[in-house]
């Protein structure tokens, strides 16, 4: 049988994934594109009408129990003993958890959708060399069962892996010109994180240059760009002039007839798709009254009782929130509070709506530096702290529920600048979102965590999630050395036998 002919093909060099996917997405192709490096590795992405309906890796990665364990849904036990029925019965793992009752069907279709985004996040570490061949194929008539909006993985692609001189070609295309959202809804599909959503927001209120999107949000000025660089490509912005700004890539690269590159024969059937949940929140926050909701009387009251306020309660976020959420809090306030968005009928208590606004910025800008916090935190902290093993336990319920903001909130009450290698370990592994966080932030972490296991070698917490981080990143001998140790320490430590167990089985299996 003949090989399959390319309807386009070409390197990573000359077109990033982020474009090749922004291009099938707004063009609506149906096929799939073929990713391939030179030691090996694979990618296929299938898409129907430019949506993702199927990814898959070689090596494999992102499998169906992992990532359903490190979203919480279910515990070590469950996943090492349906790994063995998935071995013996040769069934699709989320069939069965469902058959067991330990996931529900929306629950595993949100693990589809997660487990599709980190797919093609991994793609995105594919070095410029890597081949990509796209073909085509018919649309079926009916919408497949699991679809995702390739928006949301290629965002998580070009934050931690920017294609970095399409990048400047962007942002010198559009150089000092006033963007305007034009397309809210994909934005809405993209399930961006809580500040570039919120920026979103405002630009979508009232047009912008990047110069003025950086001062109404706390993001650092590079990840403004970086949206700002996934607004034009994904064609969500225009400039107020009319003039589409995103830069002309045109059509695929056409390929020449000779390939021998392959598209997988089926996709594996899903089920009914569904919205997926976040993986994290944020702290639950109560958000203080607009000034229109406040009226001229509330506003007063409120500009005479701000003195008594701590700036956690300015912000409406917990105590000992976290910098994410002091952060997300303010986006949101400045949305309503910010002078310039006041309602004419409550022009005569502006000097007070300044003077609220004015402390709300006060308390953004000291809860999201790490030593103005500090020195906040050590002059209002609270006469008497709870003890210490009930931080910890409060600490590891949190991590238990995956809610990272929480876990960090109630380290903020623990000392890690001394050698407290416990408080060390739980922090960096919140800081590291379990595992989740960019390779950036997880290699910050490890850092934090030689300094725990330095500070006590026989820290059990410290040495499982140094093992847990080595792994992610790839460092398994590390990885196994580590939680070997924590097993030594302790025999019961089932989570930790769990993963010596692991790399044992692929140990003989290599042999």
């Amino acid at each position: 049988m003949a090989a399959p002919v390319p309807s386009a093909k070409g390197t990573l060099a000359t077109t990033p994934l982020a474009h090749a996917l922004v291009y099938a997405r707004n063009h609506r192709l149906t096929g799939a594109f073929d990713l391939a490096t030179s030691d090996g590795r694979r990618g296929i992405i299938t898409l129907w009408r430019g949506r993702i309906i199927a990814v898959k890796t070689l090596p494999p990665i992102a499998y169906f129990g992992t990532v359903a364990y490190e979203l919480g849904l279910i515990d070590a036990t469950t996943l090492d003993t349906t790994l063995l029925q998935v071995a013996k019965e040769k069934k699709l793992h989320g069939e069965i958890l469902i058959a067991r009752g330990a996931l529900t069907e929306a629950q595993r279709d949100d693990v589809l959708v997660e487990q599709f985004c980190r797919k093609v996040h991994h793609l995105f570490t594919f070095p410029n060399e890597a081949t990509y061949a796209f073909y085509d194929a018919k649309p079926r008539v009916e919408e497949p069962p699991i679809v995702v909006d390739p928006l949301a993985p290629i965002w998580r692609g070009i934050r931690d892996f920017p294609p970095e001189k399409f990048v400047r070609e962007v942002l010198t295309r559009i150089g000092g010109a006033t963007l305007h959202m034009v397309n809210e809804g994909a934005i809405d599909r993209a399930r961006l994180p809580a500040e570039e959503a919120g920026l979103c927001e405002v630009l979508a209120d009232r047009p912008m240059t990047i110069a003025q999107m950086t001062t109404v949000t706390p993001l650092p000025r590079k990840r403004v760009e970086l949206l700002a660089y996934l607004l034009v490509i994904s064609k969500c912005v225009e400039s107020t002039n009319g003039n589409r700004v995103h830069p002309s890539t045109g059509a695929l690269p056409v390929a020449s007839p000779s390939t021998q590159l392959r598209v997988p024969q089926s996709v594996p059937s899903m089920t009914a798709a569904r919205s997926p949940a976040p993986s994290g929140t944020m702290p639950r926050v109560t958000t203080p009254p607009t000034p229109t909701e406040l009226g001229r009387e509330g506003i007063i009251r409120r500009a005479q009782k701000l003195e008594s306020e701590t700036y956690f309660q300015t912000l409406g976020i917990p105590e000992n929130a976290p910098i994410e959420a002091a952060r997300a809090a303010y986006m949101r306030l400045v949305k309503s509070w910010h002078p310039d968005r006041l309602p004419p009928e409550l022009e005569s208590v502006r000097n007070e709506v300044l003077k609220i606004f004015s402390c709300m910025t006060r308390a953004q800008q000291t809860l999201c530096d790490p030593v103005a916090r500090r020195g906040y935190l050590a002059t209002h902290a609270s006469a008497t702290k709870p003890p210490r093993k009930d931080v910890i336990a409060a600490i590891e319920k949190a991590l238990e529920k995956r809610d990272w903001d929480a876990a960090l909130g109630h380290c903020l009450t623990l000392d890690t600048e001394t050698d407290d290698a416990d408080a060390i370990a739980l922090r960096a592994w919140a800081e590291a979102r379990g595992g989740e966080a960019p390779e950036g932030e997880l290699k910050a972490a490890l850092i934090k965590l030689d300094r725990a296991v330095n500070a006590d070698n026989g820290s059990v917490t410290a040495l499982f999630y140094r093992g847990q981080v080595n792994k992610r990143l790839g460092n398994e001998k590390n990885a196994f050395r580590d939680f070997t140790r924590v097993l030594h320490r302790d025999p019961s430590h089932l989570e930790a036998e769990r993963e010596v167990r692991i790399f044992e089985m692929r140990a003989r299996r290599a042999r």
